[in-house]
Parts: structure tokens; sequence; C-alpha cells
């Protein structure tokens, strides 16, 4: 604008100029002197026309350069009606046209991938190439359990539930498999450039149901088969022993001579082993929950005074802590009170002898805990606490913590087993207020 405005003035200045001149030279002539002035004027028209067709393309060229420079591409230009300058326009308008596609697409595009990243459940942590967190997704917070306090982390290798991998050292499509408690993890890092910049990121998904479903349905198979293997032997077998001792002679003073006691003892271990297959087979016969609400206190308590004896002829101390007044649960009663007898069954036998366990119930948000002073937990142990039939004991079976955890899961309460700040072991559920 300032270029043409310069270029008009200079056209003026010179013709003004050429007036004075023709005035200076023809005074005396006055026709000369009219025709020209008069074409003197016509000169400097047609200039300006010619000024103004020469700097279209240029105006042109500054009015698209001001839409790109604004992102404007839903604005075109009109032809002139110059084939030159119309030749212009029309490349910049098909330019404008591909510009505004592609940016339709980018947003589009973008939208979707911001959608799917909320929606996933898997956990997304998007960090710089120090290992500074950039952004994470909802399913990532929950499942860190970090809610405000994510904005205080800033490296992904202080996040608690990932502070035991070397995450930093991880390579690309490095994928790590973890557990915390009763729950799996697999953690995957991969990367992405933006700006020229490689920006790695992680994705965590937690695997906990599709492991457990998995292994129920191989060991719900190992039992059936073991069972219906076990039935028909043990069956067998006690139906021929039962009639060999009903048609045994006993002697004559009333007693048992040697072979009849070893086939009832043959029969008592038959019986034993029923009993013992049956217990595997209530494994993955657990019905699902008929919940009703009910005083959570209630359902300690009685737990509590079955155990009581038991736990003091072993000199451990049973102190309650029980919230008043008791918070409400709304739970399958039987089913809770199978999983505390579990729980305290084994806090008693981790101790042993003389030693403690607390029970403590808290009111809001609804909360038990049971606490002991056992022998305590080994990381190795506590990665497979929660595996199916896997127990520490050496005549344990490792169905307890089986049938807990199968009770608790159908329940969806979230619960966890782990050593507290002070060593000591605590096995804790939280209910939905």
């Amino acid at each position: 604008m300032r270029a043409r405005t310069i270029l008009l003035l200079l056209i003026i200045l010179i013709n003004i100029a050429l007036l004075v001149l023709i005035n200076l030279l023809l005074k005396e002539k006055t026709w000369l002197l009219i025709a020209s002035e008069i074409a003197a004027i016509l000169i400097m028209v047609l200039m300006i026309m010619m000024l103004q067709r020469t700097l279209r393309p240029v105006n042109i060229m500054k009015r698209g350069l001001d839409l790109l420079r604004e992102e404007d591409f839903t604005t075109s230009l009109i032809e002139t009606g110059y084939a030159d300058v119309d030749e212009l326009i029309k490349v910049f308008n098909r330019m404008i046209a591909r510009l505004r596609k592609e940016k339709l697409t980018i947003r589009e595009q973008n939208h979707f991938l911001d959608l799917l990243i909320k929606s996933t459940p898997s956990g997304l942590i998007i960090t710089s190439t120090d290992g500074s967190i950039i952004s994470v997704n909802s399913a990532a917070e929950k499942m860190f359990n970090m809610g405000k306090d994510m904005n205080t982390i800033i490296n992904v290798s202080e996040i608690p539930l990932l502070s035991e991998i070397d995450v930093v050292n991880m390579k690309d499509r490095d994928r790590i498999t973890f557990s915390k408690g009763n729950l799996k993890y697999v953690l995957q890092k991969d990367s992405y450039y933006n700006k020229g910049f490689n920006h790695p990121f992680y994705l965590l998904n937690e695997l906990t149901n599709e492991l457990r479903e998995a292994e129920k349905r191989a060991y719900g198979k190992v039992i059936r088969m073991m069972a219906h293997e076990v039935n028909n032997t043990v069956g067998a077998v006690n139906s021929i022993l039962s009639s060999v001792l009903s048609d045994k002679e006993l002697p004559d003073d009333n007693g048992e001579d040697e072979n009849t006691m070893i086939l009832k003892v043959a029969l008592a271990r038959n019986e034993q082993l029923n009993r013992f297959m049956k217990r595997f087979s209530d494994v993955i016969k657990i019905p699902l929950p008929d919940r009703s609400r009910y005083e959570l206190n209630d359902s300690v308590s009685a737990v509590v005074n079955l155990y009581s004896k038991l736990l003091s002829d072993k000199n451990i101390v049973l102190n309650l802590s029980m919230a008043e007044p008791s918070p409400y649960i709304f739970a399958d009663r039987s089913q809770i009170e199978q999983v505390i007898t579990n729980i305290i069954k084994n806090a008693a036998e981790a101790i042993g002898s003389d030693g403690e366990i607390r029970v403590i119930s808290i009111n809001s948000p609804p909360v038990l805990k049971i606490v002991d002073n056992g022998h305590g937990l080994d990381k190795k142990s506590m990665n497979k606490l929660f595996t199916p039939f896997y127990t520490t004991k050496t005549d344990g079976q490792g169905i307890g913590l089986t049938v807990v955890n199968e009770i608790l899961v159908n329940h969806g309460f979230r619960f966890s087993l782990h050593p507290d700040e002070k060593g000591l072991t605590e096995f804790m559920i939280r209910f939905p207020g």
C-alpha cells in the first residue's frame, strides 16, 4: 500500500511538472497549449491505470499472504477478468482449498484421537525426552489412584505404581508385566515425533480380569477332571472295602484284628480325600452374591465369637476397634463372613502363637482392616498371593485367599494385602460408600 501511494504521488508530480513546462513554453499558443494540457492529463490517467493493473497481482498476493498469515482457509479470491491475474488467483484458490481440506482432516483426526485417548481403558502417559510428564489421560489417573496429587508428580519414575520399575531405561516396544497385590498390569513404552523431537509415551493396561478369567477356566477344568476321577475311584474302592468289612467275621472277644483296623483306616482316608476334593470344587461353585444392606460390625462380631476360643488357646490377642455407629454395607452377609473368617484364620496361622490381631472398621468411607504381627510378606509372596492355589505354608492348599479373591471380585470391592508402615501385615477391604 505504501509503495503504491509513493508511485501515484510520483506520477502526479511528474505530470504537474510537465504541465508547468508546457505552460511556460506554449503560453502564447492557446490551442496548442490546451491540446498539450489535455494530452498530459490523458497520459497521467493512462499511467495511473497501468500502475493499478501492474500492482493488482501484488495486491492479490498481499491479500493472499494475509489470509495465510491469519490461517483463514475459508476465503477464496474473486477473479478480476485479467487473464494473467486470474491465472494467479486460480492457483491460489486451489492451494487454499487443499489447505482447507487438510486442516479439516487433521482437525477431525485430532478430535477422534482425543476421544480415543479419553475413552480408552489403557492408561496413557506422555513424557518429554528427559522423562518429565507432559500429560496423562483419565484412565492413567484412575490406575495410579493419584487424583489431584498427579499435579505434584514431575517425572514418570515418581509414580508410586511404577516406583519399583526402571521405566527410564526402558527401550521402545519394551513390555513389562508386574503385579501389585491382587492386581496385574502390563507396561509398554513407545515414542512419537513432534516438531522434530522424540517424545516417549507409556501405555499401562490392567490385566487382572482377563488373567483371572483365564486362570478360573484353567483351574476349573482341572478341578472338575480331578474330582471326576477321584470320586469314581474312591466310590468304587469304598464299595469294595465296605463289602469286605461287612463279610468279615470279628473275633469272639468283639475286638478288631489288624486287617479290620487297616480297612477302616483306608475308608477314613478315602472320606478325607473326598472332603479334600470337595473343598477344591467349592472354589469354582461360589454363587453370585445375594446382597442386602446390613451393619458390617455384625459380621465381624459373628466371626470373632467363633474364633475367640481358638485364638485364646494360641495366646493370640484379638483387639477390636469398631466404628460407632457401625458402617453399613450392601453385600452378601454369609460370603463376607466367609471372607473375614479366612483372613483371620490366615493371620492366626502366620502368627503361630503369642501375637496380636487387630480388626478395625471405619465408617466413612466404609473400610475394614485386619492387621497382624505375623511373619510378614516378602516381595515374591506379595506378587503371587492371589494366584489360585499358591501358598507359603508347607501344609497349605492355597484355597483360602482364592476364595477371598473370588468373593470380593464378584462383589466389585477393592482390596489389598500388604505390609503397613510399621511392618505389620494389613488386609484392607474398601466398600462403596
